[in-house]
């Protein structure tokens, strides 16, 4: 007789065996990736063993991540870049009952294949449509300012709308970073662990590097060496 364990891996590597068609490897046991250009596209199967039983219980994740995107909201905030932060994320929603998310319970005796069938089926429907509005700076720029209410509502679960405009005003160098602060300081204000008066002179530092040209390879010393106050 097989273990949740067992039926656990059978179900990932059947996942990944569908995925990896379009594009995805494994990036980790139940965490799956592909690179769209600069948009880095993940599905996280998450695992929660049951106290008491031998059962797991599955749900499902997807996201995309900038690098740099997250690099300069972090640069901005004074905080150490974390490669494991994301742009967008999002709880993957059932396709046969939108409602409710991927939940599943997983034993020995589970035949996973109709349970992969109904992930795959549910990543293709919501998170690609998803990735799709955002797989290029130009697209989640324009999903992200016209207000895009699914766009903005992933915002909420990973760095927020407001940083995510103002990173993106500075790669572009649109003019448009005092506005947005205007627009959301108090918002910038309120955010945990940040003390907004002390990320405008990082604000200004970034503003005069993409001025110049010289954004990017200020935000790669930073992932190098930190923040040179």
């Amino acid at each position: 007789m097989k273990t949740a364990k067992e039926s656990v891996t059978e179900l990932e590597l059947m996942v990944l065996d569908r995925l990896s068609k379009d594009g995805f490897k494994k990036k980790k046991k139940n965490q799956f990736i592909r690179l769209v250009d600069e948009c880095v596209q993940d599905i996280t199967l998450l695992e929660y063993k049951t106290r008491s039983k031998d059962e797991v219980n599955i749900m499902a994740n997807y996201s995309f991540t900038y690098d740099n995107i997250e690099k300069c909201i972090s640069y901005i905030q004074g905080k150490k870049y974390d490669k494991v932060w994301s742009t967008g994320t999002s709880t993957l929603c059932n396709v046969f009952n939108e409602k409710e998310y991927i939940n599943f319970y997983i034993n020995g005796d589970t035949d996973v294949e109709p349970l992969a069938d109904v992930i795959i089926k549910s990543i293709k429907k919501f998170a690609y449509s998803f990735w799709e509005k955002c797989n290029t700076y130009d697209k989640f720029r324009t999903e992200l300012f016209d207000k895009n209410t699914e766009v903005r509502w992933n915002m909420v679960l990973c760095n927020n709308e407001a940083w995510n405009k103002i990173a993106l005003s500075l790669i572009y160098n649109d003019g448009c970073v005092d506005k947005i602060i205007g627009y959301y300081k108090d918002k910038l204000e309120d955010t945990a662990c940040v003390v907004f008066s002390e990320c405008v002179p990082r604000i200004e530092r970034l503003r005069e590097a993409f001025e110049h040209g010289t954004g990017f390879k200020l935000l790669e010393e930073y992932r190098k060496f930190g923040i040179r106050e």
